[in-house]
């Protein structure tokens, strides 16, 4: 069973976020491109739900962009102050790094 605790609070996760954390913390302290992260969302969807997801529009910076708004559901769920994340990083013009504490 997969929980994320803030706490003692559990932290509930959509799909797409559990998908980005596993992720992240695969790769702790290491730059994961948002390119990857994308692959991994879009990939996960894909073998779940029969080819629907690789069968609709979304491509390229869509991709991206779905990352990012879901790196961002993700921070204000996890940090503190999610404007100034202390665990779920920017690697600028790369992507993401989860930083453990």
């Amino acid at each position: 069973r997969q929980e994320l605790f803030k706490g003692n609070d559990i932290i509930s996760l959509t799909r797409t976020e559990r998908i980005l954390i596993n992720k992240l913390i695969n790769s702790l302290n290491i730059p994961v491109p948002r390119q990857k992260l994308a692959q991994e969302i879009f990939c996960n969807f894909n073998k779940e739900e029969n080819n629907l997801i690789e069968n609709t529009t979304y491509k390229g910076i869509e991709r991206e962009r779905i990352v990012d708004v879901n790196i961002n559901r993700l921070r204000k769920k996890i940090e503190k102050n999610p404007k100034s994340p202390r665990f779920l990083k920017t690697v600028r013009s790369v992507g993401y790094m989860l930083v453990p504490d």
